[in-house]
């Protein structure tokens, strides 16, 4: 695994702008088919207004290759090789901060666009899951004290395909939550819950109607019980498309945890877990659960040079189809830092 990456940030008084590219670069032994080559260049600045009062706005392009087993992702039967897409992003948005008050406004856009992928019959082509994304989010916050800080979060959303009109929506999600700190500051992290909703405006398919909606929730936490662990938890809830036939979205509801220790001054071990279900809407029924599981270590040869040892675990399991699978990847890595 390769992971060049380079960044330029300003030192001005005021405004901001930065810039920064990485690359992502996979090459397995015993399966070349499974080789990747990903890569992201961003730019992102801040232009201040006044005092506490800023205009904050970005761009981005990502080459990324999927991830075998993701939703509507092609079986290894289905594709000799990884899904692959452009990935377009842009923003603009504006903080205002008055006393303890804060509002964050921000509208994005973002582009997905798919490549044809080769099979044993030929070319399948993706064009059917490229698609637009735009967004509008509001976020008004108080601060308590220091990591308390209740808000709530409003988004609307719109979807347009390309080609694949069915699938072509608008919806929001409006979530209530707060960021704290507890045990004495050795607990931080941010917690919220919400209703969302998704209407799909041409699905007429099996009489189940437009519209999906569902609980939204989400959170995470860091927990460092000693100066050399850390415990790092994640969860979340989300309505995520798909193009699977007879399907119009999915929830995906889930969470991972963890745990880096730092063993010597130059020698981290880490270890984690997660588990995600994607319960489809749609016919037949449908549910897929996704494990996981990973540990590793990093030893620093010097303040420049390290290397990795990574083994990671995955496991999905569907109710229908011949979605099941499982895959283990062991990864030798060596990296330097300037």
């Amino acid at each position: 695994v390769l992971n060049p990456a380079v960044s330029l940030l300003s030192n001005w008084g005021r405004h901001a702008l930065s810039f920064g590219a990485q690359g992502d670069f996979g090459f397995y032994t015993f399966h070349p088919r499974e080789n990747y080559y990903n890569g992201i260049m961003n730019v992102a600045g801040r232009f201040d207004l006044a005092n506490r009062t800023y205009f904050d706005y970005g761009a981005d392009y990502q080459r990324l290759s999927e991830e075998r087993g993701a939703p509507d992702a092609l079986s290894p039967t289905a594709a000799k090789e990884p899904t692959t897409l452009n990935y377009h992003r842009a923003y603009a948005g504006f903080v205002r901060r008055q006393g303890r008050f804060d509002i964050r406004t921000q509208y994005s856009y973002r582009r997905f666009e798919y490549d044809r992928v080769e099979s044993n019959s030929g070319l399948i082509n993706l064009d059917e899951r490229n698609k637009k994304v735009h967004e509008i989010r509001s976020e008004l916050g108080y601060e308590v004290m220091r990591f308390w800080r209740p808000f709530v979060r409003a988004v609307y959303n719109w979807r347009d395909f390309d080609i694949n009109s069915l699938h072509n929506s608008q919806g929001y999600d409006v979530v209530v939550g707060t960021g704290y700190e507890l045990m004495g500051g050795t607990v931080t992290g941010e917690v919220y819950g919400g209703y969302l909703q998704q209407r799909f405006g041409s699905w007429d398919a099996n009489g189940d109607g437009n519209a999906t909606s569902d609980f939204k929730f989400g959170g995470n936490f860091l927990w460092n019980p000693t100066g050399l662990t850390s415990v790092i938890g994640e969860m979340s809830r989300t309505m995520e498309d798909t193009t699977s036939t007879g399907y119009r979205s999915f929830i995906a509801t889930g969470g991972s945890l963890t745990v880096q220790h730092e063993v010597l001054r130059n020698l981290l071990v880490e270890g984690k877990a997660g588990y995600t279900r994607f319960d489809y809407n749609g016919a037949p029924e449908r549910s897929d659960h996704k494990y996981d599981a990973g540990a590793g270590v990093r030893y620093f040869f010097n303040r420049h040079f390290y290397g990795d040892l990574q083994y990671d675990y995955k496991d999905q399991i569907s109710s229908i189809g011949d979605n099941n699978h499982d895959r283990h990847v062991l990864q030798l890595r060596f990296g330097a830092q300037m």
